[in-house]
């Protein structure tokens, strides 16, 4: 009987003992799956994390280029404007001032008051050109600073030749004064990136 006895011990520890080993076996399979679930979705996380963070990287790229070219063509728009109001306070000066010389020989008296206001509108005018000029050279390159600057000058001359009594000065740069709007107008295009169409 005792052995029968130690038959059956045996038997119910090989029989709990295979329960265990299957359980066991079975805990390990799903403790591995478990782990090997963890380490996917780490990885997902990694990937979502980096894939967001490129993102996020490209559209701040995307809209600071964005916000600098509306910057950058704002202040050429308002470059274009002062370049024709200056053009057209330049154009009234001269106007004046031939006219003026005109009545002058013929012993006409002086338009004090006319003189004044074409002066101050140009004075405005020429303020204004400065102005846009210096808002370019923060938001421009280099080039489209290098040929306001010579506009500026420019005018400032011809206007400096005009009052001091030559008013032909205006005429006689006429071909100079297109070159330098025509050389405004081509860095004006490269900055904002548009060609000139043929």
């Amino acid at each position: 009987m005792e052995e029968l006895l130690k038959l059956g011990m045996v038997a119910l520890v090989a029989g709990v003992g295979a329960y265990f080993g299957s359980y066991l076996k079975k805990k390990g399979e799903n403790l591995a799956t478990h782990e090997d679930i963890d380490r996917v979705v780490d990885s997902v996380r990694a990937v979502t994390t980096a894939t967001k963070e490129i993102e996020a990287k490209i559209s701040n790229d995307v809209w600071d280029r964005q916000k600098r070219w509306e910057v950058k063509r704002d202040v050429l728009f308002e470059t274009t404007k002062k370049i024709a109001i200056a053009k057209n306070a330049l154009a009234s000066l001269y106007a004046h001032y031939k006219t003026e010389k005109e009545s002058k020989e013929k012993g006409q008296p002086e338009r004090l008051e006319e003189r004044i206001r074409v002066g101050r509108e140009w004075n405005d005018a020429a303020d204004g050109l400065e102005e846009a000029t210096m808002l370019a050279d923060l938001a421009c390159g280099e080039e489209m600073k290098k040929v306001l600057a010579a506009l500026t000058l420019f005018t400032r001359s011809l206007v400096i030749e005009i009052t001091k009594g030559h008013p032909e000065a205006f005429q006689e740069s006429v071909k100079e004064h297109v070159a330098k709007l025509d050389a405004i107008s081509v860095a004006m295009r490269k900055e904002i990136g548009a060609q000139k169409s043929v």
